[in-house]
């Protein structure tokens, strides 16, 4: 015969175990909930945004638009405009002279630098400097260009680390590109044409001393993970003025990229998923993605379905609520992690900033860079 014991047995041996054993069970407990605060903070993007921007302008002592109200209702400041600079208004509102709004400085500064470095594929210097190399016809020097600072690499690695491209339109160029010249012929002749196309342009040199601290700012950062980041950083100085800040601009540049790449990778979007995405945010014709990333009308179309079946995509291709909520966490995490170059840069951020959004203005007044372009780069906005 088998005796069932009662409910009343299991809560007297229950409180027994309970009390021999407290100490343990409040810190499970504790560690449960402490774990379930952070993760519930972390989960939300917008905040974990907003924090994070906020770190970066404070270390950085810059703030785009830093405005202080008056303590009215909601409903009465948005009929307020901020004003221009730090000065009693009529309103009454004060605000910080900056004109560009809600952009992270890491956004801003690859701005400025990817402005600088693009001279490489548009200027006439560079595009004869490929052609004296002997590399047949346009992407053939841009693969053998770009792809140098790795050595003589086949086309696996750079379709990987590119990221973007189809990888036939790569294996057309490497590792053939190697039999015309080699990777340190192709080095020395990308960044002497470029810095003659800013010289043309009107760029001018950066203070000797200004170009150190931009070079000691690359020389802490972990290469790990970023592998082309790391080739460009290991490139050495020449004492040519206008190449050397033209080869830190490709460094920070190749930094950032390769930080977008890992950011997609965490994310599970491919390079061509990526750029239908971009071309979405946009509003760029995805035809100028089959010329300059070599890929086939059913190759995106592939993409816009399957972004389509995550509902990133509406049916006539524009993002929706979720894909614009996609392409900005894309873009936070990349920001967040191109922030180690202005840490690094400190107090001579500003100046490096001024000197290089300079040196974009002059570029753009040449006309050398078209927009739109498929490097995603817009006009500023004050252009």
């Amino acid at each position: 015969m088998t005796i069932s014991p009662s409910p009343l047995f299991w809560l007297r041996w229950a409180w027994r175990d309970l009390r021999a054993h407290w100490v343990g069970i409040v810190a499970i407990a504790t560690v449960i909930a402490i774990g379930t605060g952070v993760y519930a903070g972390l989960s939300n993007t917008s905040t974990w945004r907003r924090l994070s921007y906020d770190a970066s302008y404070s270390t950085t002592r810059l703030h785009d638009l830093r405005i202080a109200t008056p303590a009215v209702g909601f409903g009465a400041w948005t009929s307020r405009r901020p004003c221009a600079s730090w000065s009693d208004s009529p309103d009454g509102c004060l605000c910080e002279h900056r004109t560009m709004i809600d952009e992270h400085p890491s956004r801003r500064l690859w701005r400025a630098v990817e402005t600088v470095h693009a001279v490489t594929y548009f200027a006439e210097e560079s595009i004869a400097a490929a052609r004296d190399c002997g590399y047949k016809g346009f992407w053939m020097g841009y693969f053998a260009f770009r792809a140098a600072p790795l050595g003589p690499v086949g086309a696996a690695p750079v379709e990987a680390l590119f990221n973007t491209f189809n990888a036939e339109r790569v294996q057309r160029a490497l590792p053939d590109a190697w039999g015309f010249a080699p990777p340190h012929e192709a080095i020395a002749a990308r960044r002497s044409a470029a810095g003659v196309a800013l010289a043309r342009c009107g760029v001018e040199a950066l203070d000797e001393y200004l170009m150190q601290a931009m070079y000691g700012s690359v020389a802490t950062i972990a290469p790990h993970g970023r592998a082309l980041f790391a080739a460009n950083r290991a490139i050495p100085q020449t004492g040519e003025a206008l190449g050397d800040l033209w080869q830190w601009c490709t460094t920070v540049r190749e930094h950032r990229g390769d930080s977008h790449v890992a950011a997609l990778a965490v994310l599970g979007i491919d390079g061509l998923e990526a750029t239908v995405l971009l071309a979405a945010d946009q509003g760029i014709d995805v035809t100028m993605f089959e010329e300059s990333r070599g890929w086939e009308p059913r190759h995106i179309a592939a993409a816009q379905q399957r972004l389509g079946n995550h509902r990133l995509l509406d049916a006539d291709g524009r993002l929706t609520d979720d894909g614009r909520e996609l392409r900005s966490q894309i873009e936070d995490m990349t920001d967040r992690q191109a922030f180690g170059v202005i840490a690094r840069l400190g107090q001579a951020y500003e100046m490096v900033l001024h000197s290089l959004e300079a040196a974009a203005v002059v570029v753009n007044a040449a006309g050398i860079i078209p927009y739109p372009n498929p490097m995603g780069l817009d006009l500023p906005p004050e252009a």
